[in-house]
């Protein structure tokens, strides 16, 4: 099996701790730090985990730019 397969073969979860493993906001898709960002509270500064941001980018629709 190829490095590639693997990747491909990867379930949601597995995939999003992959990326969050390899991976951080300097360096992530525009629209991953875009869901990052959005969902800090400005007033908390709270939001979602870094983890939470790569799945619900994992589970998004592709946009094209």
């Amino acid at each position: 099996m190829t490095n590639y397969e693997r990747i491909k073969n990867m379930s949601v979860d597995e995939l999003t701790k992959f990326f969050a493993n390899h991976t951080d906001h300097y360096c992530a898709p525009r629209q991953l730090n875009q869901i990052y960002e959005k969902a800090i509270n400005n007033i908390t500064g709270r939001g979602i985990t870094w983890i939470d941001a790569i799945k619900q980018w994992l589970e998004s629709e592709v946009t094209e730019e």
